[in-house]
């Protein structure tokens, strides 16, 4: 190779020079091992038992979370800001990412994402910015006293709703833990909660594909109903009482669904033994209503609120075709198949 040529290679693989000449990057691919974990295990008589860690065997730690966060912010760096490779605002368009089944790979892909689009406009509205820095001096309070990181509703709504359970099995609190920080994490963590899965809030309308993947119970309870009133399935139509047992998520979903969260449940989970029930009823031949009933916990009876329902009239029980077309738009055809991109984040 002569000279003229070994130069004009070196000048090919020069980044900087080769954005002098023109030349046009098409395609980055990022490979990455997850963070800091604990051990996925260890033998018998090890001192240092599971209970020793802060998190179960194999998960990741604060400090793994962290270190993907400060590789995704220099990625960022690099892709976002000086190349503008990458755009600043998400697109499903634009980036796809993959990761094995495991927990740790998992959140170590969410950390490296936040910090590839940390203060990126197009994922958090400004009215979302606002909230978080009126509720700055919560976070550090909490996160200096308790130890944890409390900056991912996850952890904000399981720190918060620790605190309730404990105050609900007559437990004192550290005495940092105030009435008003209790009061204030509550209604942090639930709103935050909320619009995580959809709800309209901080100056964005109500994201319906964001609430549509907590439509697994509502959609099979529409299907049970269709059966029954079909007489069709095998004889499942036989079944006269479906039960599901389910967490707070559940029935704030359902009721998301329906269009009744906000007057049944405000900004707030649903108690424990919370329980709904929907009710198929034939009104005639061929007529067939719902009416949906509620009990806040177990020292309160039964309501009907059906007239909470989005879409249905202010009765006590809705048309059957008017509940369920009101629903439609939430209702995915094949749950499935429209997670398998989440699967794969």
């Amino acid at each position: 190779m002569n000279t003229a040529a070994l130069l004009l290679t070196v000048v090919a693989f020069s980044t900087n020079i080769a954005l002098i000449i023109g030349a046009d990057l098409l395609l980055i691919q990022s490979l990455w091992r997850h963070g800091d974990r604990v051990p996925v295990g260890t033998y018998p008589t090890d001192p240092h038992q599971e209970d020793a860690w802060p998190v179960p065997w194999g998960e990741l730690t604060t400090k793994g979370m962290w270190e993907l966060y400060r590789q995704g912010a220099k990625l960022k760096e690099e892709y976002i800001e000086k190349t503008k490779f990458i755009s600043a605002n998400y697109s499903v368009h634009e980036i796809y990412v993959r990761s094995t089944d495991t927990p740790r790979t998992l959140v170590s892909a969410y950390s490296n994402l936040a910090g590839f689009y940390s203060d990126s406009r197009g994922t958090l509205p400004g009215e979302a910015r606002k909230f978080l820095n009126e509720n700055k001096d919560l976070f550090d309070l909490i996160e200096s006293n308790a130890k944890t990181n409390v900056s991912h509703p996850f952890e904000m709504y399981d720190f918060a709703y620790t605190l309730a359970i404990e105050r609900l099995h007559g437990l004192k609190p550290p005495e940092w833990v105030t009435d008003d920080v209790f009061n204030r994490s509550l209604r942090v963590a639930n709103d935050e909660w909320d619009f995580l899965f959809g709800a309209s809030m901080f100056g964005k309308e109500e994201n319906v594909e964001l609430v549509s993947f907590g439509c697994g119970v509502i959609k099979e309870m529409i299907e049970n109903m269709e059966t029954k009133i079909n007489g069709s399935d095998g004889g499942k139509h036989k079944y006269k009482y479906y039960a599901y047992s389910g967490h707070d998520t559940t029935i704030g979903s359902v009721l998301t669904i329906m269009g009744a969260k906000e007057a049944i449940l405000g900004h707030t989970s649903a108690a424990y033994g919370a329980t709904l029930v929907l009710e198929l009823w034939r009104m005639e031949t061929d007529v067939f209503a719902v009416r949906l009933r509620y009990s806040k916990n177990a020292e309160t009876p039964f309501e009907t609120i059906t007239d909470k329902i989005e879409g249905c009239p202010p009765d006590e029980y809705c048309p059957f075709e008017v509940f369920v077309a009101n629903r439609r738009k939430y209702i995915l055809k094949d749950i499935r198949t429209s997670c398998e991109a989440e699967s794969e984040v």
